[in-house]
């Protein structure tokens, strides 16, 4: 990955996100992945200060192993995830992008296999 302020790489174990992860490359080589998202209210705050537009949080699993070792998907605080607080992501090489529907609510959007 470049040096991209707003990029992150994680693998196995529990990741919290900070607001300004935007992109999120996930290495699922030697265990399950668990990514908490960061508060919704504290991202648009953040980016307002920055001045930046807030496309949403894009992420893949580079290792191509999330079917062996899944991805999790949590939302953080009071936040949810298509109505729901967390989701698991199986397939390899998963990606897709979060965006904010609402003051609490997220979007998720799996990339298309095609």
């Amino acid at each position: 990955m470049s040096n991209n302020p707003y990029a992150r790489q994680v693998s196995a174990g529990t990741t919290f996100l900070s607001p300004t992860d935007f992109y999120v490359e996930v290495d699922t080589s030697i265990g399950e992945a668990t990514i908490v998202l960061p508060n919704i209210t504290t991202i648009m705050e953040i980016v307002a200060k920055l001045g930046i537009t807030f496309a949403g949080i894009r992420f893949v699993d580079v290792s191509n192993n999330a079917s062996i070792n899944n991805i999790i998907i949590a939302s953080g605080g009071t936040n949810t995830i298509n109505d729901v607080t967390s989701i698991t992501l199986n397939t390899d090489g998963v990606g897709g992008l979060f965006t904010t529907i609402s003051g609490n609510q997220w979007a998720y959007t799996q990339n298309s296999d095609s």
